[in-house]
């Protein structure tokens, strides 16, 4: 391990003043209270407290297991297939809140180290993978070895340095929370003018009831399979993989907001490819549906230079009639609550939830003239631009954190206290 200089190594347990595992107390009852448990861990070192348990604790296990401002609470039992063990945030929620069995309070001292320089240090090794070096798995359960965790040795520039670090990306992370607000923020008012347009129009006086709901009278009610010129999914035979070929999409392969993508989705022989390409020839302008499993009624569009490519059976490929409806006021009204309230009761499976290509055809559909589906669009299409803006640009920041991360804790790039 090279040194910077001016810094020094040390393992963990150096720097702590308590060290303390968690408690889960009895069911609650009387003053029950909050307790912080791995599920309420996030992936960037935050806690996520609108899932809260409450338990009953003793007086003394009480004031034993409270949390302070500044305490970092690791994981010691948990994670997943592609989540190790030792996930860390920090504590910083008003009120009266203790931490679960399977959890251990770090609490620094402040005298000597940064507790936010700590977490990030922490936060850093985890996202790195190193946990594994630690990570047992007993009956199915991944525990941290805890002490060995401990032990492992540390790089610590002197305090000064810690907190401008600290200080650093802190200012990211809170830029990078108030993205996460305003995409959120935008994703609500995206959804409020897609209800408000795709069923009132803009400017009409005059409305009618109709199956789906109140309408503008000079808008029609259709079955989608009457605006379409195809509605299909590929066959059941099972696909042969291979390695080169052509890409196969599924549900798993939607990204983000809008999109697919393609860059992890595996590979299938040609000649599976062209036995259902007759079907399942995707083009611009058509709308991938998902029919089967969870996340039923999900849709994408197929944009132009998009690679050629197959589909799962569990996805259905829509090609709308271009003289009666324009494939962007499709894809928005497949997707207001009415639609997908529609393919919600065309479940035909008990079990998995299985929307057949007949009940996709027979969704009812609020149609404009086309003209005034052009009108439509654009205020929609704007905000979609600008949501596609701002998830771009939190993972801009997101490299840049992960880079900024790489070169300050390690000492890479030096900071001027």
């Amino acid at each position: 391990m090279t040194v910077p200089e001016g810094w020094e190594v040390k393992a963990l347990e150096e720097l702590l003043v308590d060290d303390s595992p968690g408690f889960w107390g009895s069911p609650p009852a009387d003053n029950p209270i909050a307790v912080i448990r791995s599920t309420n861990l996030c992936s960037d070192g935050t806690l996520k407290l609108d899932n809260i348990a409450y338990r009953t604790f003793p007086d003394t296990k009480i004031r034993e297991k409270s949390l302070l401002p500044m305490d970092i609470l690791l994981e010691r039992s948990g994670g997943g297939p592609d989540t190790p063990v030792g996930r860390v945030a920090m504590f910083n929620a008003e009120g009266a809140y203790a931490f679960s069995n399977f959890m251990q309070r770090l609490r620094i001292n402040p005298k000597t180290c940064d507790p936010t320089y700590i977490l990030y240090l922490l936060w850093a090794f985890h996202a790195s993978g190193k946990t594994t070096t630690f990570q047992q798995a007993t009956t199915g359960i991944r525990n941290l070895n805890y002490k060995e965790y401990l032990r492992w040795p540390r790089l610590l520039p002197p305090l000064p340095e810690q907190k401008k670090i600290a200080a650093i990306l802190s200012s990211v992370d809170a830029t990078i929370q108030a993205t996460r607000e305003t995409i959120e923020q935008t994703k609500k008012l995206k959804q409020g003018l897609m209800q408000e347009f795709l069923t009132r129009g803009i400017g009409h006086t005059r409305f009618k009831q109709t199956e789906i709901g109140e309408i503008p009278e000079e808008w029609e009610v259709v079955h989608l399979g009457e605006i379409t010129k195809k509605i299909a999914d590929r066959n059941h035979t099972t696909p042969k993989y291979r390695d080169s070929g052509v890409i196969m999409v599924s549900p798993k392969y939607f990204s983000g907001e809008e999109g697919i993508q393609f860059d992890l989705c595996p590979f299938i022989s040609r000649e599976d490819h062209e036995e259902n390409c007759k079907k399942t020839d995707a083009s611009p302008g058509d709308i991938i549906l998902h029919r089967i499993g969870a996340g039923l009624g999900r849709t994408r569009m197929v944009e132009p230079g998009m690679p050629e490519f197959s589909i799962l059976h569990s996805l259905a490929l829509i090609r709308p009639k271009h003289q009666v409806v324009l494939p962007y006021y499709l894809l928005w009204a497949l997707r207001t609550p009415a639609s997908l309230h529609q393919m919600g009761q065309g479940i035909q499976s008990i079990g998995v939830p299985d929307l057949g290509l007949k009940k996709v055809a027979s969704i009812l559909i609020a149609l404009p003239p086309i003209a005034e589906q052009e009108r439509l669009l654009q205020p929609i299409q704007a905000i979609s631009e600008m949501l596609c803006s701002h998830e771009d640009y939190l993972s801009t920041l997101g490299v840049l954190k992960n880079g900024l991360m790489q070169d300050l804790l390690t000492g890479k790039v030096r900071v001027v206290v």
